[in-house]
Parts: structure tokens; C-alpha cells; sequence
């Protein structure tokens, strides 16, 4: 993705939304330290992008969606650590 993106990859949606991809993956095979970065990491890209042409509800929906999936991994990690 970096390769890709290059200093670019900030200023896409896309980017952010495959970050959250990734930390998807990552929940799914139990890695959910990995998991809890890659949504993090899609959390500042989707803040960052400067292609929702304006549309700031998705921009906003798209954020929420993210942190609801951090907020899940911290749950998983705390019943994990029990």
C-alpha cells in the first residue's frame, strides 16, 4: 500500500479503508494488538483524506465505524487477559 500510495496515501479514503481492512484480518486470526493498530491507523488516514469532496457525514460515519471496531478489540483483549 505504501508503495502504491507513496506521501500520497494520506490524502485518500481508500487508504483508511483498507487500513481497516487489514486490522479485519488481523481480528479475524486473533491478532488483535495488530488489529487494534491497523484501526488506529485508519481512524487519522479517514480524518486526514481530503477526497470526501465535501461530504463530511460519511467522513463521520466512517470514523465511527472504526472506533466501534476498536472499541471491540479492547473488549476482546480484556476478556482474553481474564
Amino acid at each position: 500500500m505504501n508503495a502504491v500510495f507513496c506521501e500520497n496515501k494520506i490524502k485518500h479514503r481508500v487508504y483508511g479503508y483498507l487500513l481497516n481492512n487489514l486490522g479485519q484480518m488481523c481480528e479475524k486470526t486473533s491478532r488483535y494488538e495488530e488489529a487494534a493498530s491497523f484501526y488506529k491507523q485508519a481512524i487519522d488516514a479517514k480524518k486526514c483524506a481530503t477526497d470526501y469532496d465535501g461530504d463530511e457525514g460519511k467522513r463521520k460515519r466512517n470514523i465511527e465505524l472504526s472506533e466501534i471496531n476498536v472499541t471491540r478489540i479492547k473488549q476482546n483483549i480484556k476478556w482474553l487477559v481474564m
